[in-house]
């Protein structure tokens, strides 16, 4: 028995053919990616897919998508994307892409970059699952019995927690008409943002090639980590990230937290190079900071992640 199994981001579309192994371990085979401005539906995705491998027959479809779901429909938050079911030509539902990160959590063979131990003893405890890519997600996932809630963390108005911050606050309010959201200032789409703050802040440190315009600005930043500029916008991008995986921690008595994503699995060299600032603002939590100390913390470099997910989901709800 095979379903197909696929991760709708507001960049790209991953697409695996998945089938259950003793204890319904799961086996991803014929991956594929493509632009998600490549197609206009998930119709037409799943037919080309279908078409590429034809020998590939599959009961039902199970999809992540970047967007909050009624398992049928959704429109992606990160792209001007709808997806739906109504016309695949097997059974399928929808499922928020962090949902989706967090049942894989659930499969303990994931390779880990361990950032914090933490002084928790349990092993089957709630716990946290971070998404750091084109936009920003969080889920909770339940061990026992095993439950995942999506949120939309990343819509949460950012708070400034130390004087530079607080200058991006105050320099957001005097350029945009929108409210600043922590998705604004940690992720893909937010790198654009400390840039540009930057920039202003900083015209000494501009490289004299400097335009203003980039295609992937996260692309750019982890090609030249080591000028001055860059450095700025990667040590406000770590104390920005380092405060709001304090906040989850807190926010919900996280025991562990799990980062991935494109963002954080593209740069974990950098986290070594940022280690006291992202530390400096994780612990800055008082008079909780014994809460974050107890959690562990790790990045997920599992690039399938989320089609993982999708499979422990369905093996979850039907074997």
């Amino acid at each position: 028995m095979k379903i197909l199994v696929g991760d709708i981001g507001g960049s790209n579309i991953r697409l695996s053919s998945c089938s259950f192994g003793p204890d319904n371990d799961i086996q991803l085979h014929h991956s594929w990616r493509c632009s998600t401005m490549e197609f206009q539906t998930l119709f037409d995705v799943v037919q080309v897919y279908t078409h590429r491998f034809p020998t590939e027959h599959f009961e039902y479809g199970v999809f992540a998508v970047a967007a909050p779901t009624d398992g049928l429909q959704a429109q992606l938050t990160n792209a001007n994307w709808t997806a739906n079911v109504h016309r695949l030509p097997f059974p399928a539902v929808l499922l928020n892409d962090l949902e989706a990160a967090g049942w894989g959590t659930f499969n303990r063979n994931l390779q880990k970059h361990v950032l914090q131990h933490g002084s928790s003893s349990s092993s089957e405890v709630e716990s946290s699952v971070l998404g750091i890519g084109t936009g920003l997600g969080l889920a909770h996932c339940y061990p026992t019995p095993r439950f995942v809630s999506p949120t939309e963390f990343g819509h949460v108005s950012f708070a400034p927690f130390n004087e530079q911050t607080i200058r991006l606050w105050l320099w957001w309010q005097g350029t945009k008409t929108e409210r600043l959201t922590v998705e604004a200032v940690c992720s893909g789409r937010g790198f654009a943002n400390l840039v540009h703050f930057i920039a202003d802040e900083h015209p000494e440190l501009l490289p004299t090639d400097w335009t203003g315009q980039s295609d992937d600005w996260g692309e750019w930043l982890s090609q030249h980590p080591e000028i001055p500029f860059t450095q700025q916008v990667w040590e406000l991008f770590f104390a920005i990230l380092g405060s709001v995986c304090g906040d989850v921690i807190v926010g919900n008595r996280s025991s562990q937290l799990a980062l991935c994503g494109g963002v954080v699995d593209k740069n974990v060299a950098l986290f070594q190079t940022w280690e006291s600032t992202f530390l400096q603002a994780l612990y800055d939590k008082e008079p909780m900071r014994h809460i974050v100390e107890e959690s562990s913390i790790c990045i997920l470099s599992e690039s399938k992640l989320q089609q993982i997910g999708c499979g422990l989901w369905y093996a979850n709800q039907f074997a």
